[in-house]
């Protein structure tokens, strides 16, 4: 009997020792799909707001350029362009966002910095997300059309 129980002893004790081995590896797993949802949360958010922006940008056309065409060129006034989208980037809160306006589209590239959980105790504090969007003006009356 007293064999018998110093077996179980002994698994005891080894299932100890793969438990102290392999927890690091399972936090550091844990840790990876938290901060990962976090991540692509706050990369969706940062592509939210720069389709956004561009969109709110590409509403602003040249009005003259527009009635000189009769309605053939729609074109964007960059300056009120990118004032529309950096309103509206404003309004959000969001300071961390380049704009570039042009007669054709709107560029946004809106950036954050996303502070991470458990990756920290592996080294990692924080990530950079970076979203990019593009809007041009369409025109037309049936499917639209781009320029």
């Amino acid at each position: 009997m007293g064999r018998h129980e110093g077996r179980h002893g002994a698994r005891a004790g080894q299932a100890l020792a793969w438990v102290a081995v392999l927890l690091p590896f399972l936090l550091a797993l844990l840790g990876l799909a938290i901060d990962g949802a976090t991540v692509f949360a706050a990369r969706r958010g940062c592509q939210a707001v720069a389709d956004g922006a561009a969109r709110a940008g590409a509403m602003e056309l040249d009005v003259a350029a527009y009635r000189r065409t009769d309605g053939g060129a729609a074109l964007l006034d960059p300056a009120l362009a990118g004032r529309a989208a950096a309103d509206y980037l404003g309004r959000r809160g969001w300071g961390d966002a380049a704009v570039e306006a042009g007669p054709y589209g709107v560029t946004v590239v809106a950036s954050r910095t996303v502070p991470l959980g458990l990756m920290r105790l592996f080294g990692r504090a924080a990530v950079r997300v970076t979203a990019t969007g593009y809007a041009v003006p369409y025109h037309g009356t049936d499917a639209g059309q781009a320029p």
